[in-house]
């Protein structure tokens, strides 16, 4: 099934679609696979360099049950593949739902409870850091092209190497020379 999913997603399928057909094919999965499943699409971010591939992955793993504390214990374990995918807001999405899903079991499971809080704040933690770290960026390239050169940097400190998407190589270049 990862297979399927890896290469449905490199097709040329819209997302819409791509989520259709998914829905229809976990329909067909028997739970006790479930556990695996976990483990190797988590395993499948590390081979995916596009957002597209990321949120196919998380909407994969947002459609099987999670309704075991072993689930979500894999889910932890292959957090290091994922984490900083998270940055992508479908991603964060798809795994927030995991967590309700895994709250809205009934009778709850007490077992469950701090497996699944230890996920969420994994996954609001590194969702705050890429925040900042965008927020950040958005600054420095907001300096950048107003051609102001008071962005708080410390000494030191160098954009060498710093590609900034929509500013001229001129500009950069003058930014660089400045150390």
């Amino acid at each position: 099934m990862p297979d399927i999913i890896s290469h449905m997603s490199n097709a040329h399928i819209d997302e819409e679609s791509y989520r259709k057909i998914m829905r229809f094919l976990f329909e067909l999965i028997k739970e006790k696979n479930m556990e695996s499943m976990t483990e190797k699409l988590c395993q499948r971010f590390k081979n995916t360099d596009e957002p597209r591939g990321w949120r196919d992955i998380a909407f994969c793993l947002s459609m099987l049950p999670f309704k075991t504390e072993k689930s979500f214990k894999r889910l932890l374990e292959g957090f290091p593949s994922y984490k900083d995918k998270v940055l992508e807001d479908q991603v964060f999405k798809y795994l927030s739902d995991i967590i309700a899903k895994g709250r809205a079991i009934k009778p709850p499971k007490p077992e469950m409870k701090p497996i699944i809080d230890e996920f969420e704040a994994k996954l609001r933690e590194f969702k705050a850091k890429g925040d900042e770290v965008n927020e950040t960026e958005a600054k420095v390239i907001s300096a950048v092209k107003k051609g102001g050169r008071k962005v708080g940097r410390k000494t030191g400190s160098t954009l060498a190497g710093l590609n900034v998407k929509g500013v001229p190589a001129p500009a950069k270049a003058r930014l660089q020379s400045d150390h």
